[in-house]
């Protein structure tokens, strides 16, 4: 399975710096991300822009699947860019799936995670079949 995933060539891609976020969008309300290199907090802007625009269109919040195995370190900002949009990002993002193999990375989101609480589904994954499940039913839902 995760083979045939990175084998699909992203439909865009968005660089900052000396870090990377390759895009796919299967369905108008599925968007899977895959980070790469390292997180610095212009790149947050950038890659949140393209979620919030994704859940516009899409006119219903989505669900966002992110491969951050990629995702090698991050300053920081970039943690605390995240925090601050994921707080307001609910009626245009209805859940976000973190796939991660980091300890520093699951660290930095586990704290994000607390501070969401219950207002959105903000879930961590270190097992990329149970992600891909995951993402699996997504698309079915979607009928994608």
């Amino acid at each position: 399975m995760e083979n045939l995933l990175a084998s699909i060539p992203p439909e865009r891609q968005i660089s900052y710096g000396k870090g990377t976020f390759h895009i796919w969008q299967p369905s108008p309300f599925v968007m899977r991300l895959a980070a790469f290199g390292y997180g610095e907090a212009p790149l947050v802007a950038l890659i949140t822009k393209e979620m919030d625009e994704a859940g516009l269109r899409a006119g219903r919040p989505i669900a966002v699947f992110t491969d951050d195995r990629g995702l090698k370190g991050y300053e920081p900002a970039y943690r605390q860019a995240f925090e601050q949009w994921v707080y307001g990002c609910w009626d245009r993002i209805a859940s976000i799936h973190l796939l991660v193999d980091s300890a520093v990375v699951e660290m930095g989101m586990a704290v994000v995670s607390m501070k969401i609480g219950d207002r959105g589904i903000y879930e961590m994954y270190r097992d990329f079949d149970d992600w891909h499940a995951r993402y699996q039913a997504a698309l079915k839902e979607q009928g994608a």
